[in-house]
């Protein structure tokens, strides 16, 4: 007897139009969840950055684009255009005085100067111990652990000044603050250079 039950019960069921309607109504319930879940996400796909990867200034883009020349006047006191026009007084770029410090050229307005300066990082594995410990080695400028050094450099590339290495999380200007000593006698002017003579619109020459 029981066999038989299970036998009628695999059978299909009488399709009547109460049991289509029920169908139907649910098929159709599922499509309106599925349609609602698509609404949520964007169906085109995202825009590239309007960024031009050739611009000689894309922070100062950025600011203009998002901020307006409102934004400019605001952050510079110079108005977009009047910016633009005391920049393109600039004959060199920040890429064009590091190849010139390299290459040992000088800086026009300025052939006195003697060295230039910078913070250099070298990464290091992540430190044992505990997570204060561990957090002192963290440069949250370069997202890594290690540390620091400064180096002074003269313009034909030979490194005149090494200072000990900090640790990661000691900022750039705390390492140039503790190497003042050597900056103040290295830019002091001996008695042969008080008349040097300086080009540009604030100079003689």
């Amino acid at each position: 007897m029981a066999r038989r039950a299970s036998i009628l019960g695999t059978q299909p069921t009488q399709l009547t139009s109460r049991g289509i309607s029920e169908e139907v109504a649910l098929l159709d319930n599922l499509e309106q969840q599925r349609q609602a879940k698509r609404a949520r996400y964007p169906t085109v796909r995202p825009e590239e950055p309007d960024e031009d990867p050739d611009s000689a200034s894309p922070i100062y883009d950025a600011f203009l684009e998002t901020q307006g020349a409102n934004g400019i006047h605001t952050m510079t006191n110079f108005s977009p255009s009047e910016f633009n026009v005391l920049w393109a007084d600039s004959e060199v770029s920040a890429r064009d005085l590091l190849l010139m410090l390299l290459t040992g050229h000088q800086i026009a307005n300025f052939p006195f100067v003697r060295y230039a300066t910078d913070v250099t990082f070298q990464q290091t594995n992540v430190p044992s111990g505990s997570y204060a410990e561990k957090k002192t080695y963290f440069s949250g400028k370069h997202s890594q652990y290690g540390h620091k050094v400064e180096v002074s450099v003269l313009p034909n590339g030979f490194a005149i000044n090494c200072t000990a290495h900090y640790k990661g999380s000691v900022s750039d200007k705390a390492i140039f603050d503790d190497n003042l000593e050597f900056h103040v006698s290295a830019l002091s002017k001996q008695a042969t250079e008080d008349r040097i003579a300086e080009y540009g619109d604030e100079g003689t020459n």
